[in-house]
């Protein structure tokens, strides 16, 4: 029998392929004992105890250390997901149960996963406390009116009062003088011309105790430092990127082991050539080994394909490919292409 997925000669009753670990029989068929004939079984459940300790790192190493062996396994995809999962990080989890549900789309339980971590990912809706009515109560005509009236009465009431204390009569009797007339400024005399300026008002100066206004907050940079610096270097393999149809979308640097990932955007792949595949494929691994030259301290570089790719008859922006090259290699040790996609010869199979 053919593995599928490395195309790998394994005897016929296999229910999992011993060179790349993906599943060969059907999931609700596997008994306990097949479970456990899985060749990553043993790692992982070391991985998954790590994760239940809450020592993330570890956890998540012992996994790639599976990946870089059985690059199909689902199981390890699907708990890479947990573990990002336990840790809020609702993206990365998503995406690695993602690539679990590609190698075994009749998993129930990573379809669950998945939806519950997209759920974490959409905007929440505070529910309204239930002492809180849907609608206020009506208001009925007879206090309304009542209400009208007493504001009426209190408003005349308040001009009586205005009017008694700031009116007042004009004094009458013998003992009144006479206004007298007061002159215009020359400046507003008919006939008068220029007339002068009025007296510019100054401004208050501010006092030192008064509070200054916020300043505006500067803008973050969107990468580190060293991000930014190795896009930099990356960015001059344009030239060899072009032809091809690729373009550098970002470039990223993991604080907690200095890993390096970056993404190529393939929208201008032509997909109906036969050698797109072994193109992408060599310009990739040239990308790696200038990525781990410019970052000494990175483990390893992995390379991320997104592009066009039709599913479910629609086209969709996914992951074509992932590779991963370790420091002291000089190609990919793992290689992953998205099933379904014919590899041309010189693109690398999965990882052996």
């Amino acid at each position: 029998m053919t593995c599928p997925h490395c195309y790998q000669q394994v005897p016929e009753d296999s229910a999992f392929c011993p060179q790349c670990g993906a599943r060969l029989a059907a999931l609700d068929t596997l008994t306990a004992m097949e479970v456990a004939d899985d060749p990553a079984y043993g790692a992982l459940a070391q991985a998954n105890l790590l994760r239940m300790r809450g020592e993330w790192k570890s956890a998540q190493e012992k996994v790639v250390s599976v990946l870089r062996e059985f690059s199909n396994s689902a199981m390890a995809h699907s708990l890479m997901g947990d573990i990002h999962a336990d840790q809020g990080l609702y993206e990365a989890a998503a995406q690695w149960y993602r690539m679990a549900l590609d190698l075994e789309p009749d998993n129930s339980a990573d379809a669950r996963k998945l939806a519950a971590a997209e759920a974490q990912l959409q905007p929440q809706q505070t529910p309204l406390p239930p002492d809180v009515p849907d609608a206020p109560p009506p208001i009925s005509l007879f206090r309304l009116a009542a209400v009208t009236s007493i504001v009426f009465l209190a408003a005349m009431i308040a001009m009586g009062f205005w009017f008694r204390h700031v009116y007042q009569p004009p004094p009458t009797g013998p003992f009144v003088a006479a206004p007298k007339s007061i002159a215009p400024p020359a400046s507003l005399k008919p006939g008068a011309s220029n007339p002068e300026p009025l007296p510019a008002i100054a401004e208050p100066a501010p006092s030192a105790s008064a509070p200054s206004a916020p300043a505006a907050p500067a803008s973050q940079p969107a990468h580190t430092a060293a991000e930014t610096a190795l896009a930099t270097q990356l960015a001059e393999m344009a030239p060899t990127l072009q032809p091809v149809g690729l373009r550098l979308s970002s470039v990223e640097i993991d604080p907690r082991d200095s890993r390096v990932a970056i993404t190529l955007d393939g929208s201008g792949v032509n997909g109906a050539a036969p050698d797109w595949t072994a193109r992408t494929y060599r310009v990739s691994v040239e990308l790696a080994q200038r990525a781990l030259k410019n970052s000494p301290e990175a483990p390893d570089a992995t390379v991320r394909l997104v592009m066009p790719l039709a599913r479910d008859k629609t086209v969709t922006q996914d992951v074509a490919f992932i590779g991963v090259m370790p420091r002291d290699g000089a190609d990919f040790a793992q290689r992953w292409w998205r099933p379904g996609l014919t590899v041309a010869p010189g693109a690398g199979a999965a990882a052996p």
